[in-house]
């Protein structure tokens, strides 16, 4: 009897061991295993709240800082075509002037791209009076001062040290235009102001902590500002306008 009862005894503690080993790794389970209302049990997977990519990432985003309001003061060189090219080219021997002038750039207004222009410049050019295919040999003085009132956009943070800046704009023109004839007779000299409108755009370029250079091009436009009387209505041109390249070299002025 002994002999057959100690291996009984064994097999029993086996058992027992088995039961409370079993015991042990099923609490933890279903302590982590809710039941829902109605008693059946639900899986970890599918009560966990679902977090997206873009909530992980949100608390590592930067805010892009808010720039303060500067001033960028500039001088200009103007290159302008002009489209009524057939009259000044009769007048004055070319369809492009250059112009001389500075202006002034307000950036950052609202913390970030936009600003305001205000801007003069003038451009003069000696030629003599014509008929349109005859020149008379009377001296004649053109002369424009454009007077560039305009709001835009500066693409700022292009560049990690954001001195690379495109931008964009647009606005009124206020344009002066004489010519005059100094030998000739006064009633001949024209004097008279014109409003149009004008868009341009191009890039700004930091140079050190505050000298900028920006090459841009610019539109303007003046319809109807000529073409009843003189060159212009013979060659039917109406708008005192063109196409200009600009390059603007200044410096900022300002809190960095």
């Amino acid at each position: 009897m002994r002999q057959t009862s100690k291996p009984a005894s064994r097999a029993l503690v086996v058992v027992l061991v088995l039961f409370a080993g079993s015991l042990a790794c099923a609490i933890p389970v279903a302590a982590q295993t809710p039941s829902t209302d109605n008693g059946s049990s639900v899986t970890a997977a599918s009560w966990a709240p679902a977090v997206s990519f873009e909530d992980q990432r949100a608390p590592y985003r930067r805010p892009t800082p808010k720039l303060p309001i500067r001033f960028r003061v500039f001088g200009t060189v103007d290159a302008e075509h002009m489209l009524a090219k057939q009259s000044f080219t009769a007048a004055v021997g070319t369809a492009t002037l250059l112009g001389f002038g500075g202006g002034v750039d307000v950036i950052n207004l609202n913390g970030g791209g936009l600003f305001f222009r205000a801007a003069v410049s003038v451009m003069s050019k000696s030629g003599t009076r014509s008929t349109g295919t005859v020149s008379n040999g009377i001296a004649l003085q053109v002369r424009m001062l454009p007077i560039d009132l305009g709001v835009g956009w500066r693409f700022n943070h292009v560049t990690r040290a954001n001195d690379v800046t495109p931008f964009v704009g647009g606005g009124a023109v206020l344009l002066h235009y004489s010519e005059t004839t100094p030998a000739g007779d006064p009633t001949d000299n024209v004097s008279s102001t014109f409003v149009g409108f004008e868009g341009f755009g191009g890039i700004d370029l930091l140079l050190g902590s505050s000298i900028t250079v920006a090459p841009e091009v610019d539109y303007r436009s003046l319809p109807g500002a000529i073409g009843s009387g003189g060159l212009s209505q013979v060659f039917n041109e109406t708008n005192l306008g063109g196409f200009a390249f600009r390059v603007t070299v200044g410096v900022r002025l300002g809190r960095h």
